[in-house]
């Protein structure tokens, strides 16, 4: 295993194709992107300047499930275990523990085992055998829904310290202080966050307070 990166293995006692379609519905809602680098595919989310990119891969052989799983911030590869002390890298072990108590409630019921052991793509979540595979759509509908709603959380997080540093940068613009560049560039970023999401209205008005702020400070630099 390269440094920097973790390796999960399950045992299934439940039907390999559930897991598969909670996997693959894990991937969906956080928003991962399949990517190919130096002959190696993975998939990826985030962004190289404020969250730092999130990898993740899989693979399931019969009754046994392994993932792989690693985040790259600024300064190469972080762990992502309990003792890391990157905030960033704990929120992405949080939402593997999402994943990982869905896995363990599937397998604690012991859902419709499958007689038809199968293998499955880890670039795709396709079965590599498609013979007698029936992808049951009630369950990948109900995995989604999870972990969209956890995204959409964490959306709506961003949102409020967006609005609150606007809010900070307001008043420190009528004190004639500039709270820097990067605040203003997060103000926006946690907006565009937040226009997805229910706090539609308060990722609007960050965007109106930020935008208010660096007109005052223009002018007050001008007026100098």
């Amino acid at each position: 295993m390269k440094k920097g990166r973790s390796t999960y293995t399950f045992q299934l006692s439940c039907d390999p194709n559930l897991v598969n379609n909670l996997v693959q519905s894990y991937i969906q809602g956080n928003q991962y992107e399949l990517q190919q680098k130096n002959g190696e595919q993975f998939y990826r989310a985030g962004d190289a300047m404020i969250q730092g990119y999130r990898y993740f891969n899989y693979s399931i052989s019969r009754q046994t499930l392994t993932i792989y799983a690693w985040f790259k911030g600024a300064f190469g590869e972080v762990p992502i275990e309990q003792n890391s002390l990157n905030i960033t890298a704990m929120t992405y072990r949080n939402s593997l523990n999402t994943l990982f108590k869905e896995i363990d409630k599937l397998n604690n019921k012991g859902a419709n085992i499958n007689n038809n052991q199968m293998n499955f793509d880890p670039n795709t979540g396709q079965p590599l055998n498609r013979n007698n595979y029936q992808q049951p759509v009630q369950n990948v509908n109900q995995f989604t829904q999870i972990f969209q709603n956890e995204t959409t959380k964490k959306q709506e997080k961003m949102c409020e310290v967006g609005f609150w540093l606007s809010l900070f940068g307001l008043i420190c613009s009528f004190m004639g202080v500039a709270y820097g560049v990067i605040i203003y560039i997060l103000n926006f970023y946690f907006a565009s966050q937040g226009l997805k999401t229910r706090k539609r209205g308060k990722a609007t008005a960050t965007i109106l307070l930020s935008i208010v702020s660096i007109l005052i400070i223009i002018f007050q630099l001008v007026s100098a």
